[in-house]
């Protein structure tokens, strides 16, 4: 599996980010086992995915996002119930 792949893989249950050079990953337990093989890829690669996270993590202020997308993301990060992937919205939204 690539990194890419795992990363994919894990986001499609859960969550992954970039912290002080270290992976953070959350997902549901009951995942655990279908995800072995993703976390296992990220283990033997943290390197390149660190690499990977953080240069995703370059994307525009999503105040400069077209209302579809920033919608779209509040959506998605609401079904994630993870609030550190919620769009900052001025207003303090």
């Amino acid at each position: 599996m690539t990194v890419h792949g795992a990363i994919d893989e894990i986001r499609r249950v859960g969550s992954i980010r970039a912290e002080n050079e270290k992976l953070k990953i959350r997902f549901p337990e009951s995942d655990r086992a279908r995800l072995e093989t993703a976390i296992e890829a990220l283990r033997r690669n943290r390197q390149a995915a660190l690499e990977s996270i953080s240069s995703a993590a370059a994307i525009p202020p999503s105040e400069s996002w077209p209302e579809s997308l920033r919608e779209l993301a509040d959506e998605c990060a609401a079904a994630s119930g993870d609030p550190e992937t919620a769009p900052m919205r001025r207003g303090g939204n």
